[in-house]
């Protein structure tokens, strides 16, 4: 039997529902009736059943377009994870790259006047990130008070049309420093053109700026001492004759050379080179007035600007307050150290009315000083002119004889106080120019320090004394006689790295033996690079080569630094051996002593230069030094008459 729900039965009556007051129906109209019903039910079944189907299908894609919206929901969610994660890095990333790269950003809303700030520049100013100024005007208080108004024109000039300003101002941070930032601002436009928003981008260029401004600063200064350099004092110089001028007053421009600074700087160094420069500086400083100038115009010279002036003994006595100042001992290296200076005084407008004239006499005038003994000064004289005019001469003529070979050398004998016996031979350079004639040692050889040539004057003396050498052993007959050479080597060749390599192929060249050759070197030129000079004088030791310490006494070695060369013997200085003999002696011959008894702790031979006169022989006797070299046994002689008078007697002079 089939159950039907009460409504759905309901439903199916309802078209056969009798009307009030109508008869009930006979049996066939039931039989009808129910033929009806059941037709009726079957299709609605039917309907029913279709109904079911077609919920299920639709509730089976609706469960399946739900499951497909739930993955892609869970896919969406996925993805908008990753990215934001990745904006978040990148924000990361671009905070830290604007931070290590000193950029920072701002934006401006014309409409509320909201300003944002990036974080980096933020924190860099010292803002809360959270919490950006109330206005563009908050923002420009943070730039220097120098740079706001500049900086406030280019705001303006951005809100009122679109565009873009860029240049460069100057902040203030957080820790109060100021930074330098190159700024850029670029105005947004709106639907009608007008301006919508201001962006600014802040690169930080303080290194750079720092960097230009040392430039500058080093440009003008001389950065060991702070005081202005050449080129600034040029400047210096060129304003003050144009203010001379037009007040028709007068000034002094010194040039300032030290004495003795370039023995201090070999024997203790660069180092204390410098210190003494830097000290040097602030003595001449205190000397001078509160107008005065003063630069360092290069190595160890200086110019002072005496400016103004009125009369020529105020100059002097501001310039012997410079020479007393310089010339007082200073401490340097734990020790005091004394120099001296020479000082050139020009006078505007007499001794030159343009800068280039004035630096030139004033330099003049202190080679002039130089000259006449040094620690002094001396004004500007026009003879002083043609003396350095014959001095620039003599340079040319002197590097001319060295590039063609003209030097000369003479041998002064060294020999055995007790009988005379000839032990060997010094050679010293010698110029006989064509136009002058004998031209000095004294005369020569600073020139030839001065002008590099010193180097190549020792290279032609050693070559020319060694093939000499070879020459007198070849015209004896009696080969017992074997007379060593004594040469001096300067302290450039010392410094040149092939000495040695030089040394052995001249050696072998010449024939010359190796322990017939000693080397000369003074006590400076050793103890300006100790470690240098030992390992050098190892190398000429192991070959066989004798090493001498010229000059004894006169530098500042150290025992312990001696112990280290390989010193053959030890030269004692002309300068201690004069007082020998003297009544009463003196502090000088005093030294001699403990001279001779250094050398004798050391190992080393002893020769006593400048010996003159019997009672200096006796003495030196007396204490034990037989090896004497001096005008008591003979003055330096060219080579023909030193080999036939001391080392090839009863030949004809060699020519």
């Amino acid at each position: 039997m089939t159950h039907v729900p009460y409504p759905l039965l309901t439903r199916l009556l309802a078209p056969h529902a009798l009307a009030p007051g109508e008869a009930p129906p006979d049996a066939a109209r039931w039989q009808s009736l129910l033929t009806t019903l059941e037709r009726d039910l079957g299709r609605l079944q039917l309907e029913l059943e279709d109904s079911r189907r077609a919920y299920r299908y639709a509730a089976d894609a609706l469960t399946r377009a739900t499951l497909r919206l739930r993955d892609q929901r869970d896919d969406l969610e996925t993805r908008v994870d990753e990215r934001t994660a990745q904006l978040e890095q990148s924000r990361t990333d671009l905070m830290q790259a604007q931070r290590l790269a000193g950029l920072g950003s701002w934006s401006l809303r014309v409409g509320d006047g909201r300003v944002d700030v990036s974080e980096p520049f933020a924190r860099r100013l010292g803002m809360d990130p959270d919490s950006p100024p109330a206005g563009i005007e908050a923002l420009l208080d943070y730039v220097l008070e120098d740079d706001r108004e500049t900086a406030n024109r280019a705001v303006q000039a951005a809100l009122r049309a679109p565009g873009r300003y860029s240049g460069e101002l100057r902040v203030r941070d957080a820790r109060g420093e100021v930074r330098w930032f190159s700024a850029t601002i670029a105005s947004q436009a709106d639907d009608q053109g007008g301006v919508s928003q201001l962006h600014g981008a802040m690169l930080d260029v303080t290194a750079r700026r720092l960097a230009e401004l040392r430039v500058q600063r080093l440009a003008l200064q001389d950065e060991l001492t702070g005081l202005p350099n050449r080129s600034a004092f040029k400047q210096d110089i060129a304003q003050a004759v144009e203010h001379a001028r037009v007040r028709r007053s007068r000034f002094a421009l010194l040039f300032l050379d030290l004495d003795g600074f370039k023995e201090i700087n070999d024997s203790l160094g660069h180092d204390a080179g410098d210190e003494l420069l830097q000290q040097v500086a602030a003595r001449i400083r205190k000397c001078l007035r509160k107008g005065d100038r003063l630069a360092r115009f290069g190595g160890d010279e200086f110019l002072v600007l005496i400016d103004p002036v009125r009369r020529r003994r105020d100059v002097e006595t501001v310039t012997r307050k410079i020479l007393e100042a310089v010339a007082t001992p200073l401490p340097l290296d734990g020790m005091m150290a004394t120099v001296s200076a020479s000082i050139g005084i020009a006078m505007f407008p007499e001794d030159g009315d343009d800068p280039r004239r004035l630096l030139k006499n004033a330099d003049a005038a202190m080679y002039q000083a130089k000259q006449d003994g040094r620690n002094a000064l001396r004004f500007y004289a026009p003879r002083i002119n043609a003396s350095l005019r014959e001095k620039l001469a003599m340079v040319n003529d002197l590097r001319a004889a060295v590039a063609r070979g003209g030097l000369g050398v003479a041998y002064q004998p060294i020999v055995d106080g007790r009988d005379g016996r000839v032990l060997g031979v010094e050679a010293l350079a010698r110029w006989n120019d064509p136009e002058r004639g004998a031209v000095g040692p004294a005369v020569f050889v600073p020139l030839a320090e001065e002008t590099g040539l010193i180097g190549a004057v020792g290279a032609q003396v050693l070559a020319r004394s060694c093939a000499q050498q070879v020459d007198w052993d070849g015209r004896r007959d009696d080969a017992s006689t074997e007379a060593y050479l004594s040469v001096y080597v300067t302290p450039v060749q010392l410094r040149d790295g092939g000495l040695v390599r030089e040394l052995r192929a001249l050696l072998a060249d010449t024939g010359l033996p190796a322990s017939r050759l000693q080397l000369e070197l003074t006590e400076g030129t050793v103890m300006a690079d100790p470690d240098r000079a030992a390992r050098v004088l190892g190398e000429l030791a192991a070959m066989g080569v004798r090493i001498a310490l010229d000059d004894f006494g006169t530098g500042h070695s150290s025992l312990a630094y001696l112990r280290s060369f390989p010193i053959h013997c030890i030269k004692i200085d002309r300068a201690f051996v004069g007082d020998l003999g003297r009544s009463g002696g003196g502090q000088q011959a005093a030294i001699v002593p403990a001279i001779v008894a250094i050398a004798r702790s050391l190992g080393a031979e002893v020769v006593a230069e400048g010996v003159e006169t019997d009672a200096q022989r006796e003495a030196l006797l007396a204490l034990g030094c037989r090896a004497m070299q001096g005008y008591l046994f003979s003055r330096p002689l060219p080579p023909d008459e030193c080999g036939a008078r001391f080392l090839v007697p009863g030949t004809e002079t060699a020519g």
